[in-house]
């Protein structure tokens, strides 16, 4: 085990080791998913999701991820994760009853080592770091206000949510010539991603990375829903995570490539991947949108879920 750090503020933290550190991390997120509830922040399987990026398994992980206990490292409860992305992005998942000033600030400090260090080796330099904070989790951002963070204009995301009690999932419709079915072949993985680098054009989505997602402690094959177009490609896709632990579907990521947009394929498949998790015992579920993104806001409203939070960049230049 790498030693573990103690940081000014008296928290024990290490970097990520091995694939039992991923679950650890997903089962604080689960955790606090209870807690935050119906304003959750992030699903256990986005860990999944986010892991593709990863070059080099754990030792790419452990240039991410850092996670903190309650006491000595290991032996003790872990009480928050940090996640960091190129440039400067932070995401951070801190136990409700640990969302204090004290680490808040070990957490940015660490985003900020890692920011420092990949400008010493060349790798994307980052001039600020940018920590994402939920509305709901209020004390999370009064701390980051408290360093000097302030809040990033026209990148919110809306989070929605909806219970799944009492819902009959209504009969698909389609076009003439379209099919719904779950991502099976090798041919398919290569279908989907060009489906999504269509559909989101900065994706740095490969087939090689999207194999990896479908290694990940959460993903099921039968939550990975695709539509398929009449000449036989990806037109529309919708990947379901489900936490065992609450029940909760999340659908991440959904998109549908422009040459078949506006023809219901986005809430088709859609409510292929809620079908498909209720039908796992799913009880309640997230999708999260762009605020920006007017055509997505509209498509997960139609679907009956509702905005319960949004998620906010906060940002700061970095020290010198």
């Amino acid at each position: 085990m790498v030693g573990a750090a103690r940081g000014a503020q008296g928290w024990p933290s290490r970097p990520y080791e091995t694939a039992a550190d991923l679950r650890l991390m997903q089962a604080l997120s689960a955790t606090c998913w209870r807690a935050d509830w119906p304003a959750p922040s992030t699903h256990p399987g986005d860990l999944d999701w986010w892991a593709r990026d990863a070059a080099g398994g754990a030792a790419g992980l452990a240039e991410r991820a850092q996670l903190w206990f309650a006491g000595e490292a290991d032996p003790s409860e872990l009480v928050a994760w940090g996640w960091f992305s190129l440039p400067g992005d932070l995401d951070l998942m801190i136990r409700p009853d640990r969302r204090r000033t004290e680490l808040v600030a070990a957490i940015v400090g660490w985003a900020e080592e890692r920011a420092r260090a990949n400008a010493i080796a060349g790798v994307t330099p980052a001039e600020a770091i940018q920590a994402i904070a939920g509305d709901a989790q209020p004390a999370v951002i009064e701390a980051l206000r408290r360093f000097g963070f302030h809040a990033v204009e026209g990148g919110a995301t809306a989070h929605f949510t909806r219970q799944f009690d009492s819902w009959e999932i209504p009969e698909l419709v389609l076009p003439a010539g379209f099919e719904v079915r779950t991502l099976e072949s090798d041919a398919d993985v290569t279908s989907r991603v060009a489906c999504g680098r269509a559909a989101f054009p900065q994706s740095q989505m490969t087939a090689e990375k999207y194999q990896v997602v479908r290694r990940g402690t959460l993903y099921r094959p039968g939550l990975d829903r695709i539509v398929i177009a009449p000449d036989g490609s990806v037109a529309a896709f919708a990947l379901g995570w489900l936490d065992p632990v609450n029940l909760a579907l999340e659908l991440e990521p959904v998109g549908v490539h422009p040459t078949y947009q506006r023809r219901g394929l986005g809430r088709a498949v859609c409510l292929a991947a809620i079908r498909a998790g209720q039908a796992l015992g799913a009880t309640h579920g997230l999708i999260c949108a762009e605020g920006r993104n007017p055509a997505a806001l509209a498509l997960y409203a139609g679907l009956g879920y509702e905005i319960t939070t949004w998620a906010r960049p906060y940002r700061r230049l970095l020290s010198v």
